[in-house]
């Protein structure tokens, strides 16, 4: 993955995202383990999703430096996983139940 035509400035921003979940992107609690079962994953699909995921979290992670454990990096899907490494200063808000 090469990020290098991102622009630098992404890193100074500080962005606010509304997140309802705090889970990390991979792992027991992660993306594919908590959500895809509930989006009717077979077991071997959510292996493949984890599989996947890992993947996408090492490249990230080799082009920003930002850990895979990230407390949201889950959160739609690891849309938010993405947008941390981008922009590192992202701050979560909770959500207010309706």
């Amino acid at each position: 993955m090469d990020l290098a035509s991102v622009d630098p400035r992404l890193a100074e921003l500080e962005l606010r995202v509304a997140c309802d979940v705090t889970n990390p992107l991979l792992g027991e609690h992660g993306a594919a383990a908590v959500y895809a079962p509930q989006k009717g994953a077979w077991p071997e699909d959510i292996l493949a999703l984890e599989t996947w995921l890992t993947h996408y979290a090492d490249l990230l992670e080799a082009a920003r430096g930002r850990g895979q454990g990230t407390s949201l990096g889950g959160a739609a899907g690891g849309t938010s996983f993405g947008l941390l490494c981008l922009a590192p200063r992202m701050r979560s808000f909770e959500m207010i139940p309706a």
